[in-house]
């Protein structure tokens, strides 16, 4: 039985590690993790696991929005593999949750934050379209599933002072559902992985952590809700990591 190729961007911590760790238990499962420090750290959460895992888990350098990068690690995961099965872009950045009002942002932090939120995932997407397609092509159902946030909301938005990051992810919502609209073979979706207690979330000092889940949970109920997802049921949609469908 040929293994699920997964790829999952900032896995280096946060969600996405723990997204790493969860793929790397299953069976006939190779997640290739990606990085923007590469080589990895032996001594890291990673490279133990990579050391645990030796034939599933595969440190890659993704840096995020980098076209040659993100090119460059399509290419070697085409030297060992003829697909891809799913795509996890995790990788995501917030230059304030607090604070930063219409009236305080700068420039700078938009286009800072729409960078790696927005543009990093349409640039992994597109470096790894073919081997999505080919998966498709060989009778499976590609995936590509990017983590958003509540911050995102249009409808009923959430009362959080973070102009850039909440915008940047509400390009990225928009994109998604295009993605999903244009591409039939890829079931394309965002997804809210919870209020997580982050190194993301403890810069929120005005937010109660309180209630607040750990990565492991959120990666476990994220899989879940990607493993059920269809075209039909989920494509295009906004979800939580708790399967629940959330207004854009």
């Amino acid at each position: 039985m040929s293994p699920q190729i997964f790829v999952v961007t900032g896995a280096a911590r946060g969600i996405g590690y723990a997204l790493v760790q969860a793929l790397a238990e299953r069976p006939d499962t190779v997640v290739y993790a990606g990085v923007r420090s590469f080589p990895v750290d032996t001594n890291s959460e990673l490279g133990q696991l990579a050391a645990k895992y030796p034939d599933a888990v595969i440190p890659i350098k993704i840096t995020s929005a980098d076209e040659a990068d993100n090119q460059a690690a399509a290419a070697l995961i085409k030297e060992r593999y003829s697909q891809v099965d799913c795509v996890i872009a995790c990788a995501g950045v917030a230059s304030a949750l607090e604070g930063q009002t219409v009236r305080r942002v700068t420039p700078a932090d938009i286009l800072d934050d729409v960078k790696i939120n927005s543009t990093g995932p349409v640039t992994i997407f597109q470096a790894l379209a073919e081997l999505l397609l080919a998966s498709h092509a060989a009778g499976g159902q590609p995936k590509f599933v990017a983590v958003s946030s509540l911050a995102a909301r249009i409808v009923d938005p959430v009362p959080i002072e973070a102009t850039a990051y909440g915008a940047s992810k509400a390009a990225l919502n928009y994109i998604m559902a295009k993605m999903n609209l244009e591409m039939a073979e890829i079931v394309a979706f965002p997804i809210h992985p919870g209020f997580v207690l982050s190194d993301m979330s403890k810069q929120a000092q005005n937010i109660p952590l309180d209630g607040a889940i750990s990565p492991k949970e959120s990666a476990t109920g994220m899989l879940n809700v990607i493993e059920k997802a269809t075209k039909e049921s989920h494509g295009g949609k906004f979800w939580d990591y708790a399967g629940t469908q959330l207004q854009y």
